[in-house]
């Protein structure tokens, strides 16, 4: 009996990294489970100490890779199959939908097709509200925020002097970071004193660090 983690996504974004994590949560919980994803993962060579098979498709229709799913999940005595993100969602929606429970992890608002599904999580508590909102069974939600490992650190009793203002995320446009950059040329001009670091990488880096010319002596990419 199998917990079925599916995750269909290439890039490197907070979707591929939350797959990663649930399979890293789950194998921590002792519940078996194995791990699905494309071929060319971002998140593949992170995989290597749990169970871990990977999926070619050319779609989320793809007849064939509808069918190895389900070969999949009768192979492995699925007892639930966990999908991140809409691809993943609609092939097994396809694949397994009144045979396994599907449930659909909420990551964003691109969430039409998941009333179709049998259980949801969501990451937030608006999310929650957005999928009642779409007369989805509030009993079949599930309040689950993404998860992380966190060391284990003798915790600081003071604040950082100056205070550090911190961000991180993929450099893409709907992540604002513009904002976040415009918000620190607004305090320097106040004369606040601080610093700011802002992690992350993506197509947008030139333009941020374009617009923040400047600000050398107080944020740090």
């Amino acid at each position: 009996m199998t917990i079925l983690n599916l995750m269909l996504g290439k890039g490197r974004g907070g979707l591929e990294q939350a797959g990663a994590d649930y399979a890293d949560a789950l194998a921590h919980a002792a519940i078996p489970t194995l791990t699905i994803t494309h071929p060319d993962a971002w998140v593949n060579p992170s995989l290597a100490e749990v169970p871990h098979i990977t999926l070619k498709h050319c779609a989320s229709w793809d007849p064939f890779a509808i069918l190895r799913l389900r070969r999949i999940a009768k192979e492995t005595n699925a007892t639930a199959i966990i999908c991140h993100g809409n691809r993943a969602l609609r092939m097994a929606l396809t694949a397994l939908k009144g045979h396994v429970p599907v449930i659909a992890v909420a990551h964003n608002y691109s969430i039409n097709r998941f009333v179709k599904a049998d259980h949801v999580f969501c990451i937030t508590r608006d999310l929650i509200e957005e999928m009642v909102h779409r007369d989805y069974p509030r009993s079949n939600i599930t309040h689950m925020p993404n998860m992380v490992r966190i060391p284990t650190i003798q915790p600081r009793t003071t604040f950082r002097t100056p205070p550090v203002i911190a961000s991180m995320g993929r450099f893409v446009e709907k992540k604002a970071f513009d904002l976040y950059i415009d918000a620190i040329h607004l305090l320097k001009e106040r004369g606040i004193t601080f610093k700011a670091i802002l992690g992350g990488d993506g197509i947008e880096a030139p333009l941020l660090k374009e617009r923040a010319q400047g600000l050398e002596d107080v944020l740090t990419f």
